[in-house]
């Protein structure tokens, strides 16, 4: 329930029980008083910014619209081509002031299949926005072709904002480091947004509290308008500051073809620099599916390399997919102490999965599945294991399913008493990405809790190791409030008797007490007429089904976007084409199946 729903539901508990009905009634009137919807729309014949923003007289610019704004204010922005806008004013925790595009983007090439400079379906075109107000929402606007200007989104100490599905592409103006999203802030919402050919940073969290979820960002570019290299990284995401969040994105195709220098491209990157002036600590990163990058991961803490303060540390990655890298996928190297590795799947990388080394201690590094990376060299295939001496301090390293067996490094006999080497996880489909567990996989039941684990390290008198996986539980709790534990599909642990490694869990039909289920047509061919899914058997009205695409991001659910009476119909007339998953729970959470959608257009 939101904030102002709960405000009304006490205004009203105080008008029956205490009596203050007109006092109350009084208040809740002007409460409601600001709340207005304004209109901009530069095409309509009687468009000026001297109209009083009705439907019928609407502004011509969103920066009057900005400039005139007030609490509450729903700012509804038509379709045209607008200048970039520039958000002083703020609204209040209880009435944002929002920026809604009144149609939904149409993106007609994220993947970069059928790529041009124009798209041919703009609906409300801006050159961005820069954000220094609180409490601003910003919804449904394609941005490009921003130049001269540095980021589509930057954010100026702003304070709650939300930045959602909005369409970025073709950034790449004359400065250095354009970006997507990039600025400084504090509780920053960014969901739900696609971002194509950004030059240089994709999303740059820096502040306090931000949540990136549900995003597609992909094809990086290193381009300047005038077509030569900004000389930078190309990265999708990087992350600085305190309790940031970043969930259930989809990371893809970074490629060096595409750009006119050689930037390290990477999924994720963090990093400081001595003097201290950028650091990061207390980070959760889950969920996410990444494809075809550099590097899936790079972080280093120079600040305490250079006898600084420690800058760079606790940082989780759980229930994450990471496929094809061209390098080393996962680098955790000078210092970077603290650092989780949990529950995640890692295949196809050039050199190896991970290395963690040069003194970044009391990692953390369990359940996950490490398959078939070894293309740099199949004969002498080098595999993962904690070999720098100080980064072995306090760090615990097991649980985990290494397919092949790997000839270096040496194994460490202190690692990986429990781990599995040269034994086939037995995925559903991983060349084609699918990394769920078929119902034979030897990953099924073969994991650990961390509650487990704790009490195991503490039993064997490991003390300094179980402090270390009691801190992580406190780190869940305290800064994410995330104890409860779920896969990437948001199944919870364990389904079995114990947990599963890989970043799924295997989910079991248990005959009389579990589902029958019968999905149709599948694949679904919408290129035949066929513009629905029906979901029968051994379902009822109170039961949940829930829509997953490949990235593990939450595409729709029963209740949104299944009509009411039963077979339930998933309409797929807004579903791209892919691959995507259903998870069926009943109410009381007894009863639990899931299974795999093919949708072709």
């Amino acid at each position: 329930m939101n904030t102002t729903k709960i405000i009304k539901k006490l205004i009203l508990e105080i008008i029956f029980f205490a009596g203050f009905g007109l006092l109350v009634l009084f208040f809740f009137q002007n409460a409601e008083a600001q709340e207005a919807t304004y209109y901009v729309d530069q095409n309509h014949a009687l468009a000026s910014d001297s109209n009083p923003g009705t439907q019928d007289l609407p502004w011509s610019t969103i920066q009057h619209a900005a400039d005139v704004a007030e609490p509450g204010y729903n700012i509804i922005v038509m379709s045209g081509d607008y200048e970039r806008t520039t958000i002083n004013t703020s609204g209040t925790d209880n009435s944002m002031i929002v920026f809604k595009g009144n149609t939904v983007p149409q993106i007609n090439f994220p993947d970069g299949s059928n790529a041009h400079l124009e798209n041919p379906d703009q609906v409300i075109k801006t050159q961005g926005f820069y954000i220094s107000g609180n409490y601003i929402s910003i919804q449904n606007f394609e941005i490009t072709e921003i130049s001269p200007y540095r980021g589509a989104f930057y954010l100026n100490d702003a304070e709650h904002v939300e930045i959602i599905g909005n369409y970025i592409h073709e950034l790449n103006p004359d400065l250095y480091d354009g970006g997507g999203v990039r600025g400084k802030g504090n509780y920053i919402l960014v969901r739900d947004n696609i971002l194509w050919r950004v030059q240089s940073i994709g999303v740059t969290c820096s502040g306090y509290n931000w949540l990136v979820q549900g995003n597609n960002i992909s094809h990086g570019t290193d381009r300047r308008s005038d077509g030569t290299s900004v000389g930078t990284d190309v990265d999708a995401i990087r992350f600085f500051g305190r309790g940031h969040i970043i969930r259930n994105n989809y990371l893809h195709d970074y490629l060096n073809e595409e750009c006119v220098g050689s930037p390290h491209m990477d999924a994720f990157q963090t990093f400081s620099v001595y003097p201290e002036s950028q650091w990061a600590d207390h980070i959760l990163i889950e969920g996410n599916y990444c494809y075809n990058f550099g590097q899936m991961l790079m972080s280093e803490d120079q600040a305490e390399v250079n006898t600084g303060q420690n800058c760079v540390h606790h940082i989780i990655f759980r229930n994450n997919v990471f496929k094809w890298s061209r390098a080393v996928s996962i680098i955790v190297s000078d210092r970077v102490d603290y650092f989780s590795f949990i529950n995640n799947v890692v295949n196809d990388a050039y050199y190896t999965s991970i290395s963690i080394s040069d003194n970044s201690h009391h990692a953390i590094v369990v359940n996950n599945i490490f398959y078939m990376n070894y293309r740099n060299d199949p004969e002498n295939r080098r595999g993962q294991m904690l070999t720098d001496s100080l980064s072995k301090i306090g760090s615990v390293w097991d649980y985990n399913i290494h397919e092949p067996d790997f000839t270096w490094p040496i194994k460490q006999p202190e690692f990986d008493t429990h781990g599995m080497y040269g034994i086939d996880p037995e995925f559903v489909s991983p060349e084609s990405g699918d990394f769920h567990l078929m119902g034979s996989s030897p990953a099924i039941d073969a994991g650990i809790d961390m509650g487990r684990l704790q009490s195991e390290l503490e039993n064997q008198g490991q003390v300094e190791q179980a402090a270390t996986i009691a801190e992580y539980i406190s780190d869940l709790e305290e800064y994410f409030d995330a104890v409860i534990d779920k896969d990437k599909n948001g199944v919870l642990r364990p389904q079995g008797i114990a947990w599963d490694i890989g970043a799924y869990e295997y989910v079991q039909d248990t005959g009389d007490n579990g589902y029958i289920v019968v999905v149709y047509p599948n694949p679904c061919r919408v290129f035949r007429g066929e513009n629905f899914i029906t979901f029968s058997g051994n379902i009822n009205s109170e039961d949940v089904i829930k829509i997953y695409d490949i990235s593990g991001r939450l595409v729709n659910k029963s209740g949104d976007f299944f009509q009411a009476a039963y077979p339930y119909r998933w309409y797929t007339n807004d579903v791209s084409s892919g691959i995507y998953f259903y998870v069926i729970k009943s109410a009381d959470g007894q009863r639990q199946t899931s299974g795999k959608i093919a949708v072709i257009r």
